[in-house]
């Protein structure tokens, strides 16, 4: 799934949305420890440095997500393929 779509599916179910270019939790999510913040720095071709901020989601986040879309029907590929091996034995 690209970060397009994905984004796009966790604003669908409800967990985040969009404020300019940059996506937000919605405040139930907010303070649940899902996400940090890194701040990168960018160069810019004149000389100066972009400073951009991006949330990353943390291994608790990973796991909130996991079973959030498993609970929604989005089964991961890898799990996918072990229920498929287990049905052929």
């Amino acid at each position: 799934m690209s970060t397009v779509r994905f984004n796009q599916l966790l604003a669908d179910l409800g967990v985040q949305y969009r404020v300019r270019e940059q996506w937000v939790l919605y405040a139930e999510y907010q303070d649940c420890g899902y996400t940090a913040t890194r701040t990168l720095e960018v160069p810019q071709s004149d000389g100066t440095i972009l400073v951009k901020h991006q949330m990353e989601w943390t291994q608790k986040g990973r796991r909130f997500l996991y079973l959030l879309l498993k609970e929604n029907g989005h089964i991961p590929v890898v799990e996918q393929q072990l229920m498929e091996a287990t049905k052929e034995r």
